[in-house]
């Protein structure tokens, strides 16, 4: 084999200017081999005996520039021919080839970097910056490369929830294989896959979720690069900055979270994960559930964790104003022998159940309910619940008997509901299909847009405040 030189030696040899072609490096690996090669080769009559033709570069004079006599696919069998034939060199014509080249290594190693080969300029190592050379602000380079990560995570997020969401018209379908006409009305489910775990959810309740969303902030300049929400799984990517979030839990429980210290449009994961741990501790002092919800979660958009987290925001935002504290009127729903003390202690959802049958009694239909679901679907309750609150006494039950489908009689609760002013609003099939989540934010921004309870010359209002303020 041919002698050599080692990489660490001809890359710095001061000498030598590694200026081959990628077919010569290949062929022989640097120029020390290529000129002994070449030197043994000039003392043979031609480089047919092993089957490969003599490789020249000339080295670079005023008159002529450096030139390869070998194309590509030659120079190639030229190191592949050199290496099978198992050319062997003596000393005495190594040293000799070695002193007829010195004058040509000379002149090469005079060559200026600008008159290398390009395609070697692209192969050397590249040069490290010195400190002077760094980039001159580091913050906006730190910045870039965070938000290159954030926005990396939210499109694999993004792409996940589109990539797993499906339609439940197929799994109702085949659910519904057999059953009775007179079944379950369907709903759309998403489904979403990640780690091998299936987490399903109602599209419809992302959508009135959404809605609210749209409503409560419409007006918040802050959040005008994120609302109005058009898509549907814009709601989970909206949430993966925090400040929609922190926005909201202000909206459940006012001036929760000091906005001064909102990161507003943050640009880099660390302002990210400020705004989130900002909303995930303000979440758990009003009374919410965060286990096992992190920030990261949040920048992943964990679609299962989001809408929880949501739900939860939206739920007390409209059930906040559900107490005798803040309603003292709710007195009148005291039933026979029970003291104020025993609704004070009664959750916000079982005074709302308490509120609707309140005006039941009132409307003297004998129907109650026990659940926001199977009791509403006729929406029979609604009717008469309507015609007890409207100030204007436009609702009435007469569509009670004149429509026995129950959509239509659905979506005419659905629109007196939005004349009333109800900031939740849902659609008749989550009436008629009896989803207990909706129905139940439904009744409670019912409650807020017209209670339709009056105290009477302030009865009770005076033991109500004595007990709150004794409570408090």
């Amino acid at each position: 084999p041919l002698p050599s030189m080692s990489d660490d030696e001809w890359e710095t040899d001061p000498d030598y200017i590694n200026d081959l072609t990628d077919e010569q490096t290949r062929a022989f690996g640097n120029r020390e081999n290529m000129e002994k090669y070449n030197a043994v080769m000039n003392r043979r009559d031609s480089g047919s005996a092993i089957g490969v033709s003599r490789i020249s570069v000339s080295a670079p004079t005023t008159t002529k520039s450096a030139s390869t006599s070998l194309d590509e696919k030659e120079a190639a069998a030229a190191g592949a021919g050199a290496e099978s034939a198992g050319l062997n060199v003596r000393n005495g014509e190594s040293q000799r080839a070695t002193m007829a080249q010195m004058s040509s290594r000379a002149q090469i190693a005079c060559q200026t970097q600008a008159q290398l080969p390009s395609q070697m300029q692209a192969r050397s190592p590249p040069r490290k910056q010195s400190q002077n050379e760094l980039p001159v602000s580091n913050q906006s380079f730190e910045q870039d490369h965070s938000r290159t990560e954030a926005e990396r995570a939210r499109a694999t997020a993004a792409a996940a929830l589109h990539g797993y969401a499906r339609s439940s018209d197929d799994l109702h379908a085949k659910r519904s294989t057999g059953s009775s006409a007179t079944s379950k009305q369907s709903k759309a489910v998403f489904q979403v896959q990640r780690e091998q775990i299936v987490h399903s959810f109602d599209e419809a309740e992302c959508e009135a979720f959404r809605d609210f969303i749209n409503t409560k902030l419409a007006t918040d300049e802050s959040l005008s690069y994120l609302l109005p929400l058009a898509e549907m799984s814009e709601l989970f990517s909206c949430v993966s900055d925090g400040v929609l979030l922190c926005k909201l839990i202000n909206v459940a429980v006012a001036d929760t979270v000091d906005e001064r210290a909102i990161n507003t449009q943050p640009r880099h994961t660390f302002a990210m994960l400020e705004n989130l741990n900002l909303a995930l501790n303000a979440a758990k002092s009003i009374g919410l559930t965060v286990v096992n919800i992190g920030p990261q979660d949040l920048i992943e958009m964990r679609p299962h964790l989001v809408l929880g987290l949501v739900w939860q925001m939206v739920k007390v935002s409209l059930l906040s104003g559900i107490n005798l504290k803040s309603s003292p009127f709710l007195v009148k729903l005291l039933q026979p022998g029970e003291e104020v003390e025993t609704l004070l202690k009664l959750p916000p959802e079982k005074i709302l159940m308490r509120w609707v049958n309140y005006h039941l009694e009132q409307a003297g239909h004998p129907e109650r309910i026990a659940n926001f679901g199977a009791d509403l679907r006729d929406s029979s309750v609604y009717c008469h619940l309507l015609s007890q609150i409207d100030p204007a006494h436009l609702a009435t039950t007469s569509i009670l008997k004149t429509e026995q489908d129950t959509t239509r009689r659905a979506q005419y609760v659905v629109e007196h509901a939005r004349r009333l002013g109800s900031e939740f609003q849902i659609a008749p099939a989550h009436i008629v299909g009896g989803n207990e989540k909706l129905n139940m934010a439904f009744l409670a921004s019912l409650f807020n847009a017209s209670p339709g309870v009056e105290l009477v010359a302030e009865e009770g209002v005076d033991v109500v405040e004595e007990v709150v303020e004794e409570g408090a």
